[in-house]
């Protein structure tokens, strides 16, 4: 270091009849010995970075002006307090540009950055490499606070997991187990695969009494551990609020929308899902996040999340439902104590969780898994309880005549403000939401329908 200050003092003019002067290409070239950079942005603009080891932190002019004093020797800092160069913008502009590949995950890889280490995790499974392998730059905030030494023993969160897995049998159990396992490896992979562009809606498999509790807010949590979450409280969303994201950095992996309320419309992620995000800031210029570097929705609700009915919303949808073992009554800490706050162990127990979790979306993607009462509540939101509790009569392919199944159920219910025209929508939602076809013809002056498989 002492003969880089020498350099920078020889370039000074130290005479106190003359201004105070500093060679810029010496000073430029001491930036680039720092470490000190342009990123440039898709906006056109650039962000300063001081990247070291292959890590890049975002640095104000304030902070590069601390750098470089405490990098030169006395008349060197008194030769840049006197002259301001290095401080000024205009000079900055002048800072070499570089174009650093970032570590992005892959379609078949996904990377995990800790304090002594990182984490490469494929179908096959994981592998700790030292940090000098990385394949790329990565920014400091991607860097989990942690060190890493993964344990093969089961997790606190794990048998956790297990618990809010638990269906109506041990084989339904074991394959609901598998499917969360695959929404959060899914979540975890910041790969955007075009073909999967589904938004993870958690939700009380009992949508009736929608107290919470059941552990939703404890599987975003750990998703933020590993990854950069943006959580927003869902019953502050509004419509057409183009501001609701300005938290949103070009870096964030999930947006967490916790405690969605009743009338919120999934349609209004559609153009989030498919084509990417308007990321708006106030007094600020609009930035376009595409679609393979905008972040992942995760949803988390007590009801059935509306929106447009039909292929085109349920295919942008994976909804999973939590077991009603945790409530009011029986909380996750009666089980496991506080959670996400550990020792060692325990923390690596967790990680190597995670990693299976990974894994398992790697191997299967999103694994369907038959739902717990998830259709029947649908068919009760979009409907009424009646409708829902009379459409058990129906079966796949058997014709009914219309106006003969619609007396029928007034008979039963009496629900005189429900006309033939609704009725004929509740029909069409149903077979909708089980996935089939509404078909329907013409008789001797009556209309039949059927529903079948499509």
């Amino acid at each position: 270091m002492e003969a880089k200050e020498r350099k920078l003092d020889h370039s000074l003019s130290l005479d106190p009849k003359i201004q105070t002067y500093i060679d810029p290409v010496q000073l430029l070239s001491l930036l680039i010995r720092l470490g000190i950079c342009k990123i440039n942005q898709s906006n056109g603009k650039y962000e300063l970075a001081h990247v070291q080891d292959k890590v890049i932190t975002t640095i104000s002019e304030h902070q590069i002006k601390d750098l470089i004093l405490k990098s030169c020797g006395p008349k060197t800092r008194m030769a840049l307090v006197r002259g301001h160069m290095v401080f000024r913008h205009r000079f900055l502009d002048l800072v070499e540009s570089r174009d650093l590949p970032l570590l992005r995950d892959t379609q078949s890889s996904a990377f995990f950055v800790f304090q002594n280490a990182f984490v490469e995790v494929t179908k096959d499974g994981y592998q700790l490499k030292d940090l000098s392998e990385l394949p790329g730059y990565v920014r400091d905030s991607q860097i989990l606070t942690y060190e890493c030494k993964p344990s093969g023993d089961k997790s606190k969160f794990e048998k956790f997991l297990v618990n809010v897995s638990k269906g109506t049998d041990d084989d339904h159990s074991k394959k609901r187990f598998k499917a969360f396992k695959s929404v959060i490896g899914y979540l975890l992979h910041r790969y955007k695969d075009p073909r999967v562009n589904q938004a993870v809606i958690l939700m009380d498999s009992d949508t009736t009494a929608a107290n919470g509790g059941t552990g939703k807010g404890i599987i975003g949590k750990a998703i933020s551990i590993m990854r950069n979450v943006l959580p927003k409280d869902g019953k502050r969303y509004r419509k057409n609020d183009i501001f609701f994201y300005q938290n949103l950095t070009l870096f964030t992996n999930v947006i967490f929308l916790d405690d969605l309320p009743e009338d919120f419309d999934f349609g209004e992620l559609f153009s989030a899902l498919t084509s990417g995000i308007e990321l708006r800031r106030k007094q600020r210029d609009a930035i376009h996040i595409p679609y393979e570097d905008s972040p992942k929705f995760l949803l988390a609700t007590n009801t059935v999340v509306k929106g447009p009915i039909g292929n085109s919303s349920e295919r942008r949808k994976y909804e999973l439902e939590l077991s009603d073992h945790y409530g009011l009554g029986h909380t996750p800490e009666d089980d496991f104590g506080l959670l996400f706050h550990w020792g060692e162990d325990e923390w690596n127990r967790f990680f190597a969780f995670m990693f299976e979790c990974v894994r398992t979306y790697l191997q299967d993607g999103l694994v369907t898994v038959k739902p717990i009462n998830l259709l029947e509540s649908k068919i009760v939101e979009f409907t009424s309880i009646e409708f829902a509790e009379f459409a058990s009569i129906f079966e796949i392919d058997q014709e009914y005549r219309k106006e003969g199944i619609f007396a029928e159920f007034q008979s039963i219910y009496s629900l005189h403000y429900l006309s033939r025209h609704m009725f004929t929508k509740y029909l069409r939602y149903y077979a909708s939401l089980n996935g089939w076809k509404y078909v329907e013809r013409k008789s001797n002056g009556s209309y039949i329908f059927r529903f079948a498989v499509q």
